[in-house]
C-alpha cells in the first residue's frame, strides 16, 4: 500500500503553504478521540466563573428564593395582577423576581416586615428596560382601570374622602366616584366622621362597574385578624403594649391592642376617679397585660402605672385620725365617694350622712375612720360644722418610757407623746413603774406639733364654785359673835 493510498490518521496537521504532512506522535495516535461538543440551548443562560463565585457567596434563602422564578415565562404587561418574590431588601425599595428574567420593584412601605423568599401580589403600574414598577395597592392615579380586578382579588385600593352624606361618604378614585356606607367606614364605633373628610384612605372594592361601592371596616377586620394571630403567641401577663380605644361603656373601655380587644375596668382606667369619663374612641394609650384568658380569648387591661400608685402615700401621708378637706367625687345610694386626693378615693358611708346632703363636686371636711390597704379602701366620717374635729381619745401601744415622757405608737401610725406632767402619779411614784414598753394605753388628744401627738392621761376636773355661807342665824357664826352672846 502506498502512501498515496494509506488512510490518514484522524487529526492531521497540514501545512498551509507547500502541503507538506506532519505526522503526529505515536502517543498522540494512540489517544482516544474527544466526543464532539454538545449542541447549546439557546433558552439556558451561561454563566462565567464570575457568576459561580457570586452565587456561591449568596445567602441560602436569597438563592432559594432567586432559583424559585426559572423557568417562569409568563411577561408581565401594565396592568397586570402578578405574584412574585422577594430576593433583595432595600432601605426604601424592595426587589421582586417575577419570573421570565424580569424583576420589579416595589416600596418598603407597601410590605411591612418583608423577608427574603417572601411571596408578594402586586399590581404593575409602568414597565421600561429596568424593568417593573410595581404597587400591593392602588392608588388613586392609578386605580380607575383595575377596580374590576381589585374587587375579584380584594385588592385595596385607595382614595380620598370628599364628601359626607346622610348615608355614607363620597370617595374618588382618580377620575371615579365612588361610595362607602357610614356603617362601613370604620371598626371604631362614634368615630367623629367629620373628620374623616378630606383623608385618603384605603378600602376594599365590594361593587365595581357604574357604581362603585367600597367597604373600609372589611380591611380593618381583616389587617386585625392577621395581628390577632401574632399577638396570641408572644403575648405575655405583664406586658406593656399600645392600644386604642375602640368604645366607652359605663364600667369600662373596650381597648384594641395588636388586633384584640382588651378590657379596662373603670377602677384600672388610670389613678383618678373620673379616668375613664376622660377617655373617647380613637384614644391612644399604653396599657399593661393584667390577666389572660386564653381559652375565651380575653384579656382584662390596667392603665394605671405602678410607680405613680399615690396609695404608696398612704399610711405615711394619709393616716387614720386625720382630718382633711376633701371633695365629693359622686353620689351613690349607699353613700358618697370623696377625694382625698388624685387616685385616693374613700367612702362615707350614707348611714354617717344623716342631716347632709353633699353633691358631686362640693368639698367636704372628713375625718379618716379607717385603712385598708390591702382592699384599697379607705372609709370617712363627715365632721359636720360647729363640731369639735378633735377625737376625744386615741389609743396606741407604748413604745419606750423615758424620765420626762412616754412614746406611744398610735394604732393610725402616728407618734403620740405622754409628758410626765400629764400622768397622775402617786408621791414618789416614776412613770417605769406604770409603764411598760408593749402594752396598750388609751389617752386623750391635746394637740398635734412637728408630726408628733401631745397626749394626757390626766382626769379632767371641773371648776366647782365654793360654798355659799351659810345664812345669819345658823351655825356657830364667827368668835366676834360669840363672845356677844355671852
Amino acid at each position: 500500500m502506498g502512501e498515496s493510498t494509506r488512510r490518514r490518521p484522524r487529526g492531521l496537521a497540514e501545512a498551509a503553504g507547500d502541503r507538506a504532512v506532519v505526522r503526529p506522535s505515536t502517543q498522540e495516535l494512540r489517544r482516544p478521540a474527544s466526543p464532539p461538543p454538545p449542541t447549546r440551548d439557546p433558552s439556558i443562560p451561561t454563566y462565567d466563573e464570575s457568576d459561580w463565585m457570586l452565587l456561591a457567596q449568596m445567602d441560602p434563602a436569597e438563592l432559594a428564593a432567586a432559583m424559585s422564578g426559572v423557568g417562569r415565562s409568563k411577561r408581565a404587561s401594565v396592568g397586570d395582577r402578578i405574584e412574585g418574590v422577594i430576593t433583595r431588601l432595600g432601605g426604601e425599595q424592595h426587589l421582586v423576581d417575577v419570573g421570565d428574567k424580569m424583576e420589579g420593584l416595589i416600596d418598603a412601605s407597601e410590605v411591612p416586615d418583608a423577608k427574603v423568599g417572601q411571596a408578594v401580589t402586586a399590581f404593575v403600574l409602568a414597565r421600561d428596560e429596568g424593568g417593573l414598577r410595581l404597587s400591593a395597592r392602588l392608588s388613586d392615579r392609578n386605580a380607575a382601570g383595575f377596580l374590576e380586578e381589585a374587587k375579584a382579588s380584594r385588592v385595596p385600593v385607595e382614595g380620598k374622602v370628599t364628601a359626607r352624606n346622610a348615608g355614607g361618604f363620597e370617595v374618588r378614585i382618580g377620575p371615579v366616584r365612588a361610595f362607602c356606607p357610614a356603617s362601613q367606614i370604620s371598626r371604631m364605633t362614634d368615630t367623629d366622621a367629620d373628620a374623616l373628610v378630606g383623608q385618603t384612605l384605603s378600602f376594599l372594592v365590594t361593587e365595581a362597574g357604574d357604581r362603585v361601592i367600597l367597604n373600609r371596616r372589611a380591611l380593618q377586620e381583616g389587617e386585625s385578624q392577621a395581628r390577632a394571630a401574632t399577638f396570641w403567641q408572644s403575648v405575655r401577663e405583664g406586658d406593656l403594649v399600645g392600644g386604642v380605644v375602640r368604645r366607652v361603656q359605663p364600667f369600662g373601655a373596650f381597648v384594641d391592642v395588636g388586633g384584640v380587644d382588651g378590657l379596662l375596668p373603670r377602677r384600672a382606667a388610670g389613678w383618678a376617679d373620673d379616668a375613664l369619663d376622660r377617655l373617647r374612641p380613637g384614644t391612644q394609650l399604653e396599657v399593661r397585660i393584667e390577666r389572660i384568658d386564653r381559652d375565651a380569648k380575653k384579656i382584662e387591661l390596667s392603665a394605671r402605672p405602678p410607680a405613680d400608685d399615690p396609695w404608696n402615700e398612704v399610711g405615711v401621708r394619709w393616716r387614720a385620725g386625720m382630718i382633711v378637706d376633701a371633695k365629693v367625687a359622686r353620689m351613690e345610694t349607699f353613700g358618697a365617694f370623696v377625694d382625698l386626693a388624685p387616685g385616693i378615693t374613700g367612702l362615707v358611708h350614707a348611714s354617717r350622712l344623716a342631716g347632709l346632703s353633699p353633691r358631686a363636686g362640693e368639698a367636704l371636711v372628713v375625718r379618716i375612720a379607717s385603712i385598708d390597704t390591702e382592699r384599697r379602701r379607705i372609709e370617712l366620717t363627715p365632721v359636720r360644722p360647729g363640731s369639735d374635729a378633735t377625737p376625744t381619745s386615741v389609743q396606741g401601744t407604748i413604745a419606750q418610757v423615758l424620765q420626762n415622757g412616754v412614746v406611744v405608737t398610735l394604732d393610725d401610725g402616728r407618734v403620740g407623746w405622754i409628758p410626765a406632767a400629764e400622768v397622775d402619779l402617786p408621791a414618789g411614784t416614776v412613770l417605769a413603774q406604770r409603764f411598760r414598753p408593749g402594752r396598750r394605753v388609751t389617752a386623750r388628744p391635746s394637740g398635734e406639733r412637728g408630726g408628733r401627738v401631745n397626749l394626757s392621761l390626766r382626769e379632767e376636773v371641773e371648776d366647782v364654785a365654793p360654798p355659799p355661807p351659810p345664812p345669819s342665824g345658823t351655825g356657830f357664826g364667827t368668835f366676834a359673835d360669840l363672845l356677844r352672846k355671852r
